[in-house]
């Protein structure tokens, strides 16, 4: 078993088998695809421009986490389903980190349903 899903719980629906990983994603291992919720890109770059002190880094950290899993060969990810809420706000800083880490994994399909933020 790799670092990607150790402690991770596999379940059955309707009889397809998603794995809940411990990074708050789905995996769903027929389609190759992982499932995410909530990324809310822009949040920090928002935050700041509105003079409330977050950490810049807070903005890398996400995404870093979810390149890990994309660049896990063992889970061999061919799509990633965003189920709401990428953005947070109007264009920012955020936003270009945003286009360098997709132009890292531009072989991978994104799917986005739009959530109240998008």
């Amino acid at each position: 078993m790799n670092n990607s899903i150790t402690n991770s719980i596999d379940i059955s629906i309707d009889g397809e088998v998603m794995t809940l990983l411990p990074q708050k994603c789905i995996y769903f291992k027929k389609e190759k695809a992982l499932v995410v919720a909530d990324i809310q890109l822009g949040k920090t770059g928002h935050f700041r421009n509105a003079g409330i002190p977050v950490p810049a880094e807070l903005a890398f950290i996400d995404l870093a986490e979810l390149s890990k899993l994309l660049c896990d060969d063992n889970l061999n990810i061919k799509m990633l389903f965003i189920l709401g809420d990428m953005f947070h706000a109007k264009i920012n800083f955020d936003w270009r980190i945003f286009e360098e880490w997709r132009n890292l994994h531009s072989d991978i399909e994104i799917q986005l349903i739009k959530g109240n933020h998008d």
